[in-house]
């Protein structure tokens, strides 16, 4: 139980530096270079907290597919 915490908070932590850092970047960024860096940190995330493989590849998947509309409806 205790180790969950720990999990927790450091992951929560985690989450609050990465949030702090897009910000930081967010006016500089191109939706190409946004749509990059999301996925590798996603990708990773998903792999660490999805039980399933199959599960984590549907997600990504689609979140590909999400992110190619997204900028074909840009241009």
């Amino acid at each position: 139980m205790e180790k969950d915490q720990k999990k927790l908070e450091s992951t929560s932590e985690g989450y609050q530096k990465l949030d702090q850092w897009i910000d930081s970047m967010k006016p500089t960024w191109s939706p190409a270079e946004v749509s990059g860096v999301l996925i590798s940190v996603g990708v990773q995330l998903v792999y660490e907290h999805m039980s399933s493989y199959k599960a984590a590849r549907q997600f990504i998947e689609e979140f590909l597919a999400f992110c190619i509309k997204q900028e074909e409806s840009e241009d």
